[in-house]
């Protein structure tokens, strides 16, 4: 703990810039190239980060029965081109606003717990999302006016996101659904190149409150690889 102590400040600190929000002109850019989902430019997905069991009471509040594990969950958002542009680890905790928050080592309060950072595992997608940024045409994260996300069914399905259909009614909503599902499958396996990183892959034995800027510093350092591998690709 003492060297991680050291050694994440040091990658948070140099490599925060590598996960940013996309330009209006540069979702454009995206825009057709789903060719089932012209509208989309990138897709939203929670991801879990397993830690030990807490003690008393609170093993209430990061357990969930479909998981069968104790957990804390962040919520990623993903370009078209594979990139995160957005990563969510907690309440008001993103890598473009938590470097104050890393450096004097606060926690966060959520409304059902005290002193812990990041969603706990009894919240879905669904409340994670309620507690991000507002994103959208004219929002704090600017897409352009058609651009949508795509989804799985955790999400409802309210502007700007595309989710499948809970009861799909005929044939035009069930091809919509499987086409969505293909997609998505694709871009899950781009969001969990992030857990490469045995600190986040397997069960987080440190203090919870240091999870979710080991997230963001293991992310930092997932885009950055994805940037040099393309690189080298061009030379």
């Amino acid at each position: 703990m003492i060297a991680s102590g050291h050694v994440v400040p040091i990658l948070f600190i140099n490599y925060r810039h590598y996960i940013k929000w996309n330009s209006t002109r540069q979702w454009h850019r995206f825009l057709d190239t789903f060719p089932s989902f012209p509208n989309a430019v990138g897709t939203i997905d929670g991801t879990i980060h397993r830690i030990r069991r807490p003690s008393g009471p609170l093993q209430a509040e990061f357990y969930r029965g479909d998981k069968r594990c104790h957990f804390m969950s962040s919520q990623v958002i993903v370009d078209a081109d594979g990139l995160i542009v957005l990563l969510v680890t907690g309440y008001g905790i993103n890598p473009l606003s938590c470097t104050s928050l890393f450096l004097s080592r606060r926690t966060v309060t959520s409304p059902r717990t005290s002193s812990f950072s990041g969603f706990p595992g009894h919240m879905n997608d669904a409340q994670c999302y309620q507690t991000l940024p507002r994103i959208g045409h004219g929002r704090a994260r600017n897409l352009p006016r058609r651009a949508r996300l795509l989804a799985d069914g955790g999400y409802a399905a309210r502007v700007p996101l595309l989710a499948p259909r809970r009861i799909a009614r005929n044939r035009r909503q069930r091809q919509a659904n499987r086409a969505l599902r293909t997609i998505r499958m694709q871009i899950e396996y781009l969001i969990r190149f992030h857990k490469v990183y045995a600190s986040i892959n397997s069960i987080f034995r440190h203090k919870r409150c240091f999870l979710p800027f080991v997230v963001c510093t293991c992310s930092f350092l997932s885009n950055r690889t994805k940037l040099i591998i393309r690189r080298l690709r061009h030379l």
